[in-house]
């Protein structure tokens, strides 16, 4: 029932708006020749370094492949049919967040999970969007249970072999997936590779029995997996434009500092005894019942003098 009425949500406005400059050039990206031309311009840019230099091509690629597999309709739904594939990896997140709550935690951690995504404002527009965040959420679900999976039994070769594998579809769906494949690797390397050597470089009691740690396999997996993403990465990556500079007049760049404080300063009512108070609560580490409470009620009567000299 949730998953239809989260599907119902995303495919209720799916063809409501018109296609965007982003969609447009996703589109035309996707339509650009046959794989290796749709491969390259994502690569290289439109022309060549310049544009969208460095973005990563599954969902270029994907789409490109919906579009070659399935014929051209009618112009009214244009829309619907480009944003479609965006539409189906939204709906497919769900149950497999389903199952991820389901396989680790608990039933009902994962009826509570699937509701939040099913109700979530952000993926339900994102689902209504020819680009590559609803792709994106579905990797990064099915990284988190082939990591799980993997975390559970270790000496699975299979296990390791399923998360290689989604690892570079995670990398190729979004360049932001290198921070959470950077923290798993660490996670991965105190599991397996720092029991093992200090199995192996510490003393060793005499009639003691070995502990038992990881095995050669299970580290030669371990690095191997990892030389694998590095290697997709490394020869992706290579050859790009991504240090390409656009040309910007600087009397055009907003001053940061000033755009904060008169932020800051619109929020506070422009009262700057309030801003101070403000400041002084967000810079101050939380402490019960001391400094907390004290910033607390010097914010409090700071506003009730604000509202009095009204």
């Amino acid at each position: 029932m949730v998953f239809a009425c989260g599907c119902a949500l995303r495919l209720h406005h799916l063809g409501t708006f018109s296609l965007w400059w982003d969609e447009i050039v996703h589109v035309w990206t996707s339509q650009s020749g046959d794989l290796a031309d749709v491969l390259r311009e994502v690569k290289q840019g439109i022309p060549p370094g310049s544009g969208n230099a460095g973005a990563v091509p599954l969902d270029y690629v994907l789409l490109h492949l919906f579009l070659r597999l399935t014929p051209t309709p009618a112009p009214e739904w244009l829309e619907i049919y480009y944003r479609f594939p965006a539409f189906l990896c939204s709906c497919l997140a769900m149950p497999l967040l389903y199952a991820f709550g389901r396989r680790f935690l608990d039933r009902q951690v994962a009826l509570l999970a699937i509701l939040l995504l099913a109700l979530s404002t952000p993926h339900i527009l994102y689902a209504a969007e020819a680009r590559f965040y609803s792709l994106f959420v579905l990797m990064t679900v099915a990284n988190l249970y082939a990591f799980a999976a993997l975390a559970e039994q270790p000496g699975r070769l299979a296990a390791w072999a399923a998360y290689a594998a989604v690892n570079v579809l995670f990398f190729f769906s979004g360049l932001f997936s290198l921070l959470v494949l950077a923290l798993q690797y660490a996670i991965l390397g105190a599991l397996v590779v720092a029991p093992a050597v200090a199995r192996r470089t510490g003393p060793v009691d005499r009639g003691s029995t070995p502990a038992s740690g990881p095995s050669y396999r299970e580290i030669g997996a371990f690095l191997v997996t990892g030389a694998v993403l590095a290697g997709c990465v490394a020869a992706y990556l290579a050859g790009t434009s991504i240090g390409h500079k656009y040309g910007r007049n600087p009397a055009r760049i907003p001053d940061a500092l000033r755009l904060t404080w008169d932020t800051y300063l619109t929020f506070s009512s422009n009262n700057r005894l309030l801003f101070a108070c403000l400041c002084c609560c967000r810079c101050r580490s939380p402490t019960p019942g001391g400094a907390d409470a004290r910033c607390s009620r010097s914010c409090s009567r700071s506003s009730s003098r604000c509202s009095r000299s009204r």
